[in-house]
Formats: C-alpha cells, structure tokens, sequence
C-alpha cells in the first residue's frame, strides 16, 4: 500500500472521528412533530409525561433543543447521594429586585417518580389510627394472624403514591439578569436545577403542599423554602393557578350555568395573587412556566445552537439535598412497603400498649 493511500485513509478516518463526536450526543431518536400535541387537556390543566418542556405561554419543546445526551427518566431511579437542606421552613421570603429576571415556575406535579419517599410522624399516626378504625381488629381483637391480614402490602402501599417524591428538570437559559427562581409545586417534588453558561441564579424560594429537594444545587445559592399543609395555613397561603378558559372545569361550569364553582376558585386564586405579590412583588402568572403535570419547564429563550445546549444530568447521577422530614426512604416500591409497614404497625402497637399474641 503506497504512502498517499495510507494518508488518505487516514484523513478519512479522522473526519469521520469529528463527525461522530460532534453529533455523538444525539439520540438515536429524537422527537419530530409538534411537541404540544404530546400534552392531554385534565380538569385543572395539562398534562405531560416525561420528554416534553413546558415553556413560558403555555409553549411545548423537546428537551433535545434545550439540552444534549438527554436520557428519558426512569420511574424510581435514584440519586448518587443524599443529604438534608439547610433552609428554614418559612413564610418570609424576599422581594424580587429590579435587576433579578423572576423565573416563576408552578407545576402541580409530575409523571416522574423519584425512588425517594418522605413522610411525617403526623402521617404514620394518622395512618396507624385509620387501620385500627376500619380495619378487622377491632371486630376479632383474638384473631392470632390480625397482622398478615390487616398489614398485608396490598393494603398497606396505599399511600406509596402520596409519599413518593416526584422530580421536575428546572433548564435555566436566561442570562440578561441574574435569576430569582420562585418555584411552587402541590406535590412534593425534587427540582432538578441545570443552567446554561452565564446563567446566574442569585436567590431560590420554593413553596409546596408537601415535600421539597433539590438535585444539582450550587451550594452558595441562598435558598428559603415553605412546605406542609400545616406550616402553609400558618402562613395563610394556598397556591393554585389562574382559573382559565381552558381548563376543563372552567368549560363544563360554563356549559352547566355553574359558575359559582369558578368564582369560589377565582376567589382563592386572588388571595395567593395578593399574598404572592406581598411576598415576591410579583405576579404569580408573569410569564409563569408550567402545567399541572410536566416533568421538565424552561425559563428563558430555547437556546439558539448546539454549541449553546446544556449538558444534562439526570437524577441517577446527581447528589440531593431535601428538605427536613420525620422519616426518607431511598429505594424501590418494595424498600419503601417494608419500611413503611413496620413503622406503622409499630405506632399501632404503641396506640394499643401491647403487642399482639
């Protein structure tokens, strides 16, 4: 083989080296067509499952024009490590400033489960009480086997769901001012933060019905979080969204000349609006990214390049820090129905003063 040949393979071989690295982060199958098509109409709002980006206007991306060697999320995937947040639970929160872009985000949830489940004494006593109630031992108090038939995990991982954190990608492109992140979720979610170059985010404040983490967090970013149905009527807040022409119970009030049902929601809506601009000095719908489940918002302009895509780090291989709660379980279905089981059945024991024969 001659020596031109031999270079000219070699020229061959490093181009074809460049290429494959260049598109190397692109899936074998991105998304085509409209990405809001993949979003379903519910009573109080849309819905996605996971592989759409829900954008400021009610816009819908693909996650491939936002970020590169996206990984779809897998149901009870779990974190590298965990750790618990240093923020107070708290109902003072500081005002956006004239220099801060406010990155507004309200999800009611999202179709992704985390393999990560919290939950409060409060909730194992309430639960412990409930089974006494309803269940067989209080009519056979003798029935030797009153713990296989009562605690079995058919019944027992009933409030599986409740307790599983869901988790939200939170892709931050907004780079003409440093970002206030107000985030607020009525599940408990853990917020997954990725940021383009030069993003700054000068303050987070999250606001839940019930738990909060955070996945890929700068540790300098001042955080102040207000979480729990109880610590949220201390503070007299009740976030919802705007009641909108398109929401489906908006709709069937409208056909069934019942709209007294949307005024009682647009009164509520009106008492966060006042409590959030007392807190924020903002409009809680101001350019407001999200929908009532979506696993993944943008705040900012989709990027214009490659070269600008945000590499993305999906929840298997990001460290979390959540919020304080009485008991976290990291795992599967089946850690959580374990755990979950035995704490219960031990507060019944401690309610009834003695263990069962």
């Amino acid at each position: 083989m001659d020596i031109k040949r031999i270079i000219n393979i070699v020229v061959i071989s490093l181009l074809v080296g460049v290429i494959v690295y260049n598109f190397s982060w692109r899936p074998s199958k991105i998304p085509t067509g409209d990405p809001e098509s993949r979003f379903t109409q519910k009573n109080w709002g849309k819905v996605a499952y996971a592989g759409v980006v829900a954008g400021k206007n009610n816009s819908a991306i693909w996650p491939h024009e936002i970020v590169h060697e996206f990984k779809k999320p897998t149901k009870y995937s779990t974190p590298t490590a965990a750790s618990v947040l240093k923020a107070k639970n708290t109902c003072h929160f500081r005002k956006v400033r004239k220099d801060e872009h406010a990155g507004v985000v309200f999800v009611g949830g999202s179709n992704t489960k985390a393999g990560i489940f919290a939950f409060s004494k409060n909730k194992v006593i309430k639960r412990a009480e409930t089974h006494l109630r309803n269940q067989a031992f209080r009519s056979n108090p003798d029935n030797n086997h009153w713990i296989d038939e009562i605690f079995s995990v058919e019944n027992m991982n009933g409030s599986r769901g409740e307790d599983s954190m869901q988790y939200v990608d939170v892709f931050i492109t907004q780079t003409d001012k440093p970002v206030y992140l107000i985030l607020t979720s009525q599940n408990a979610v853990i917020w997954n933060i990725h940021k383009a170059k030069d993003v700054i985010i000068s303050n987070i404040a999250a606001i839940s019905t019930h738990g909060i983490a955070f996945a890929n967090l700068d540790s300098s970013i001042p955080v102040s979080i207000l979480y729990g149905k109880r610590k949220l009527k201390q503070c007299k807040v009740n976030p919802v969204r705007r009641p909108e022409k398109h929401m489906r119970y908006v709709q069937r009030a409208s056909l069934r000349d019942e709209l007294d049902a949307v005024a009682k929601q647009k009164d509520v809506y009106r008492k966060y609006l006042l409590w959030f601009k007392t807190k924020f000095g903002v409009s809680p719908e101001d350019n407001v990214v999200g929908e009532l489940r979506v696993s993944h918002v943008l705040v900012g302009p989709k990027p214009l390049n490659n070269d600008a895509l945000i590499r993305y780090i999906p929840l298997s291989e990001s460290q979390i820090q959540i919020a304080n709660q009485d008991h976290i379980v990291i795992g599967g279905e089946r850690t959580y129905d374990e755990f979950h089981k035995k704490i219960v059945i031990e507060k019944i024991e401690k309610i009834l003063g003695k263990k069962p024969s």
